[in-house]
């Protein structure tokens, strides 16, 4: 956990990608092998909704 709150999280529902939590060096963890599974959706648009980001540094900004 980030000293920003919980860790990188994201969830996809119709066509958006929920990001949220802390997109930091120290929120990462997990997440990179999480999205290597993750269930993205076939549509080629999609929308990245950042409201819920508590904290995001250069990591958390490359991963997304």
């Amino acid at each position: 956990m980030d000293a920003a709150g919980p860790g990188a999280d994201i969830r996809v529902e119709g066509g958006v990608a929920s990001c949220r939590g802390a997109w930091t060096v120290d929120g990462l963890g997990g997440l990179d092998r999480r999205l290597e599974r993750f269930p993205w959706p076939d549509d080629p648009e999609l929308v990245l909704d950042g409201t819920a980001v508590a904290a995001m540094d250069t990591a958390g900004a490359w991963v997304l």
